[in-house]
């Protein structure tokens, strides 16, 4: 382990902390604008024909995003790509890392599964983020408004996602051979291919890359409830959890410039 656990834990702590307040806040001020307007989708009395209709609606909104790939393909593909990258790389990558560590699952980050799960995640990440920069700076469509936000947005995921793979390469290279399933974490894996003939003190690399991959990353998840991030992983639940089915279609269609991610 490349870290004490004690700054770590603190630094996670914190960023846990300041993403509940924030998202906490925007919550309470989402019910309070919306008033009687508001239904979880769940809250019919009795479980009806319409009522499992509803319900296939909310997952069909929520973890399909189906509203946003009837206005452009290209921006559910971005969407997509991060949304389930990033989820995938922080619950079931960094929890599966923390409950390996303490013996609660048996796997390894060489769980050939784990590692291939972990890289495809990546690259999903890195999908959306070209997609990203993409639509915003050569695409550049007339109803979307890029800010500065935006490249800070792009920019921070694509340099988690690079440093991701350069991490695991670096892991690869610390422990001077790589483990037998290593190429399973294909693109890290190819990474210490290209680069383990160099002559470095790689333990030390690692530990750097190690602790800027994880700062950068806990400062991501404190920032998502002041970001526009927040708003690629909440308005599919917020479009699913209006009522009636016409006005989820109707709010679904008219997304402001300024709010599309």
């Amino acid at each position: 382990m490349p870290y004490p656990h004690v700054p770590f834990y603190t630094l996670t702590a914190i960023a846990l902390a300041v993403f509940a307040w924030g998202f906490g806040s925007r919550v309470a001020f989402w019910l309070k604008v919306r008033g009687s307007a508001y239904a979880p989708p769940f809250s019919a009395p009795q479980a009806t024909p319409a009522h499992a209709i509803s319900l296939a609606t909310f997952l069909a909104d929520a973890l399909l995003q189906r509203q946003i790939l009837r206005q452009s393909r290209l921006r559910w593909a971005m969407h997509m790509s991060i949304m389930w990258g990033f989820i995938e790389l922080f619950f079931v990558g960094s929890l599966g890392n923390f409950f390996m560590e303490r013996g609660w699952v048996s796997i390894s980050k060489d769980t050939p599964w784990f590692a291939a799960l972990n890289e495809s995640a990546g690259l999903l990440l890195m999908l959306g983020v070209s997609i990203g920069f993409y639509r915003r700076y050569f695409l550049k469509p007339a109803h979307l408004r890029s800010q500065g936000e935006d490249l800070v947005v792009l920019t921070l995921l694509g340099v988690l996602g690079v440093t991701g793979f350069l991490l695991e390469a670096g892991r690869f290279l610390a422990i001077t051979e790589a483990a037998p399933n290593a190429p399973y974490s294909y693109v890290g894996h190819l990474l210490y291919l290209a680069a383990h003939r160099m002559n470095a003190g790689w333990l030390g690399v690692y530990r750097v890359l190690w602790w800027l991959h994880a700062v950068m990353g806990l400062g991501l998840v404190a920032y998502i409830p002041y970001s526009k991030l927040l708003h690629m992983f909440s308005s599919p639940l917020l479009i699913a959890t209006q009522r009636p089915v016409q006005t989820r279609l109707t709010s679904a269609a008219k997304v402001p410039a300024t709010a599309e991610g």
